[in-house]
């Protein structure tokens, strides 16, 4: 492999298969909503060339000869990258983003569009990847760099522990605490396996058609509802949202909860990071999946959000970070085996992450006043949701199969989104 080669990580190689066999967007990105007029797409442009030492990952390329990433030689042509879509008054925005054209191969795998003329004091940037170049924690440091403070590190080969590389005796201690890691692994499956063993029939928004199309919901929860729930059960508030989540879920299926032969509870799966804190130049996918188990079957938001804090403990995420690092040490067909089990429809019926974005982003000097997350879409489950904290705002963003809006559709993202600020205010009034 060529000097500075970054190899595909066995999460990468199995979203590079995905893209290959399955027929879905692996594209996820973020959307910056900004208050003013928009910018001139050249002053765009230059912004980004200037901010590129700051985020060197948007000049690395699939280099499909060696299964690796590696810098663009010669540089990073903006004109490829950096655009815009001019819409006409009352155009749906979101609709414009899921229309825009596949990522190359051919370059680094992203861009960034500039949205204007849907409003005319408001305008959109949105910032594109492929889900196998970047996860959501590093697409947002990416974002961050472009339009924040964050300056982000030289991508480089990852050592044993998600950090830089090894040498000499630090590679010697590298291999004890991976030998460490792999033994608690082993005694963390045989006490948690982290799905259910048994598959059951899919949860009802995964029996709807597959079309292959998706569409963007986003709403704002309560963030004073969230901070008091919070404090009052001494949790986090990304515990509250699950919760929360957990009584929007119970709502929008009612039948699947009855009795005597309804479900008792419903298994998503959350990534967890697994770079250092400087996010390891924020090259690759570099997510672990930590399976939560919610109790939509109780009725009682008490009851849902003691068993969120019950799965979310710290002992229990880290226990899925060793097995998330552990990964990177198998053959690609074997981490494919174990990856798509966690997206078999009959075991895990949705992928829920939670995101923390800097405060005081930018755009040319225009306040960035809401941040929205797109997921990447599975080829099998048919909602993905994204929770986005955002300085005093936090935005539930559900992307879904096309499918599920339909008008026959007993499960449409408009409704869930409604129920999220119904099973919100019963937490608050259950806790206050």
């Amino acid at each position: 492999m060529p000097p500075g080669t970054v190899p595909l990580n066995p999460v990468d190689k199995v979203l590079k298969y995905v893209d290959e066999h399955e027929d879905i967007s692996m594209a996820t990105g973020g959307i910056l909503v900004v208050k003013g007029a928009a910018p001139d797409l050249a002053a765009l442009r230059d912004h980004v060339g200037n901010r590129l030492n700051q985020a060197p990952v948007l000049t690395f390329r699939l280099d499909r000869a060696h299964g690796g990433w590696r810098r663009q030689d010669p540089g990073v042509d903006l004109r490829h990258h950096v655009g815009e879509r001019v819409l006409e008054p009352g155009d749906d925005p979101m609709a414009a983003i899921f229309d825009l054209p596949d990522l190359s191969l051919r370059r680094p795998l992203w861009d960034l569009t500039l949205l204007r003329g849907h409003e005319p004091d408001e305008y959109l940037v949105c910032y594109r990847t492929h889900h196998m170049f970047q996860d959501g924690s590093s697409l947002f440091a990416t974002i961050e760099a472009l339009f924040g403070r964050r300056r982000l590190p030289l991508p480089s080969v990852p050592g044993p522990d998600g950090g830089g590389p090894l040498r000499g005796r630090g590679r010697r201690a590298g291999a004890r605490e991976s030998a460490a890691r792999a033994s608690r692994m082993v005694k963390s499956v045989l006490t948690d396996p982290g799905f259910p063993l048994r598959r059951r029939t899919p949860w009802l928004p995964n029996r709807q058609p597959f079309t292959g199309e998706c569409l963007l919901r986003a709403i704002d929860l309560d963030i004073r509802q969230l901070q008091d729930v919070a404090r009052a059960a001494e949790a986090t508030v990304n515990q509250v949202c699950l919760a929360t989540l957990t009584g929007a879920f119970r709502m929008w299926t009612p039948r699947e909860w009855q009795a005597p032969h309804g479900r008792r509870d419903l298994t998503i799966w959350v990534p967890v990071n697994l770079r250092p804190p400087d996010r390891a130049g924020a090259l690759s996918n570099s997510v672990g999946v930590l399976p939560v188990t919610l109790a939509c079957g109780r009725s009682s938001p008490r009851e849902h959000l003691g068993q969120v804090m019950e799965q979310t403990s710290g002992q229990r995420i880290q226990a899925y970070r060793d097995r998330g690092r552990a990964l990177a040490g198998i053959p690609s067909p074997v981490a494919r085996r174990i990856i798509y089990r966690y997206l078999d429809p009959g075991l895990i019926n949705a992928c829920v992450s939670t995101l923390r974005v800097a405060p005081r982003l930018s755009v040319l000097g225009d306040p960035v006043r809401t941040v929205l997350a797109i997921p990447a879409m599975t080829p099998i489950q048919r909602l993905i949701v994204a929770i986005v904290q955002y300085e005093t705002s936090v935005t539930v963003c559900m992307l879904a199969e096309k499918s599920l809006a339909a008008d026959d559709s007993p499960t449409t993202p408009d409704h869930l989104g409604k129920l999220c600020g119904e099973a919100l205010a019963d937490l608050h009034r259950a806790y206050t």
